[in-house]
């Protein structure tokens, strides 16, 4: 299985994480993983090597064409001998993939935006909340397999694994998790901390999580130590706080699925378009509340919505969330894969 995914201070990390993910439930299966990514600054190229898989990274100055990456991607995937690609990269769509699926035989394109042509057998969306199949119909061909909606989320195996030892909260509040994303540009961080400093959490665990690439680790740091609460950057272990937390704030990115999974509810913001959408089922299945867009969002409203939940809240959205996602997502595509190559 080759995957082809990016990652990096512009662009986050969230095609690599749920490519990742992915890849382990191939390889649980007994597939041999390779990934192709290129070096860009804050590349996380030590995910992929950590986890044991071969690693063939493009150099950051070959950048020139889609095709030019197609092609360096297929003499690798020719040397792999790959069976499967899979893609998860904004920037690439029909006319690389063509490339590519000429040597593997087989391509899975993961996609969000629906705004290109795509040119694999399966198409997978995890964020597309209200299945629609005509949404892709003018970017696919007839016989492309859709896997639509967080029923697929790709999700990393730790959280399927905490799951089984978590239960619905009871409504109490005593840790809240912060997280926003993995590169979190805007440093919406920062604001949130603003407004939980207008709280009195003197009673509270409070964990603030951020990614190897936050453009302001430092103050973050600092702020944590002034308040006594408790720094995380580029952590292995998210799936135990999220298990052990009461309520979490950040944005409707892939670790909505994440705290749905583990029963964590939500306070939650917009970070990119193509999180409308998943904000939108959120607050529908009640798993979150929705502060909108966070370039509307000040610190007070922060500490406003945290302030206004109450028990019953709390434990309503924490059980919507369990009873909603179930973790299995990523062995649904696997599924879905192999029953339509043995086909």
């Amino acid at each position: 299985m080759l995957f082809r995914a990016d990652s990096g201070v512009a662009i986050g990390s969230g095609h690599l994480v749920r490519s990742m993910a992915l890849a382990r439930e191939f390889a649980a299966q007994g597939a041999q993983v390779a990934f192709v990514c290129r070096e860009r600054s804050g590349a996380l190229l030590d995910l992929p090597r950590e986890a044991g898989y071969a690693l063939h990274v493009l150099n950051e100055d070959t950048a020139r064409s889609q095709e030019d990456d197609a092609h360096e991607t297929q003499r690798f995937a020719q040397r792999w001998e790959a069976d499967l690609a899979v893609v998860d990269h904004y920037a690439l769509d029909a006319r690389w993939e063509s490339i590519v699926r000429g040597s593997t035989g087989a391509l899975l394109a993961i996609d969000d935006l629906a705004d290109r042509p795509h040119a694999g057998d399966w198409l997978l969306d995890q964020n597309d909340c209200a299945p629609r199949a005509q949404r892709y119909a003018r970017w696919v061909s007839a016989d492309c397999a859709l896997l639509l909606g967080p029923r697929f989320a790709l999700v990393h195996p730790e959280f399927r694994a905490a799951r089984a030892r978590v239960a619905p909260r009871d409504g109490t509040l005593h840790r809240i998790v912060l997280f926003f994303s993995g590169s979190d540009d805007t440093n919406e961080t920062a604001k949130a901390l603003q407004g939980l400093a207008m709280l009195d959490t003197r009673p509270l665990h409070i964990d603030v999580v951020i990614g190897a690439t936050h453009p302001d680790a430092r103050g973050i740091d600092e702020t944590c130590s002034h308040h006594g609460w408790h720094f995380h950057q580029q952590i292995g272990y998210m799936a135990d706080l999220l298990a052990a937390a009461d309520l979490c704030v950040g944005s409707a990115g892939s670790s909505s699925w994440e705290r749905c999974i583990l029963g964590a509810p939500a306070i939650v913001v917009q970070l990119a378009d193509n999180q409308r959408e998943v904000i939108h089922a959120l607050t529908q299945q009640g798993c979150a509340r929705s502060l909108g867009d966070a370039r509307d969002v000040r610190p007070a409203d922060y500490a406003s919505a945290i302030a206004a939940l109450n028990a019953a809240d709390l434990a309503a959205m924490s059980r919507a969330g369990m009873e909603w996602i179930d973790g299995q997502g990523a062995a649904r595509v696997v599924c879905a894969v192999a029953q339509r190559i043995a086909e």
